[in-house]
């Protein structure tokens, strides 16, 4: 066996993935229950912001410091690991990489909550529109535009389209 993170391991003969730190994070915040078990409608750890975007393969964020969203508060001594108690409805959260994180849409609205350069929330969003993951996301803008500059939501909107 071989260490991932602390209390999560692999056969050495089994190979990597672009997800693993992720994954064996996801796995440690819960080590008694098997994956397989855990649910993935929000009402546990969800990743979310960065740490989303890059399980969904949007934009070009990294996906540390790894973000989690949890209904009940939530505290780590891992600096690489960020914790958000909040509780998301199961329409916001979907699984990629065999972990349950936010949709891309709600990602996208969740990254300029969290102040994140404009820049790259506006790749985050072109990547998600591309698929066609976000459909009417321009009206939830209203409430976070002059939080970013923009008169209305549809001015910061038109921004983030380039």
């Amino acid at each position: 066996l071989e260490p991932v993170r602390r209390g999560v391991y692999r056969v050495a003969a089994a190979p990597s993935f672009r997800g693993e730190d992720v994954y064996a994070t996801w796995l440690a915040l819960d080590p008694p229950t098997p994956a397989y078990e855990r649910p993935a409608d929000g009402t546990g750890p969800t990743a979310s912001l960065n740490t989303a975007a890059w399980l969904l393969g949007l934009g070009e964020l990294r996906p540390e410091p790894m973000a989690f969203s949890c209904p009940r508060r939530r505290q780590s001594r891992d600096t690489s690991v960020r914790f958000a108690r909040r509780e998301l409805s199961p329409s916001d959260v979907t699984v990629a990489g065999g972990i349950p994180c936010t949709t891309p849409r709600r990602t996208v609205l969740d990254l300029i909550d969290a102040g994140e350069d404009l820049g790259r929330v506006a790749a985050v969003l072109r990547d998600a529109e591309a698929r066609g993951t976000c459909a009417g996301i321009e009206g939830d803008m209203d409430a976070r535009a002059r939080g970013c500059g923009f008169p209305n939501g549809l001015a910061l909107y038109d921004y983030l389209r380039g």
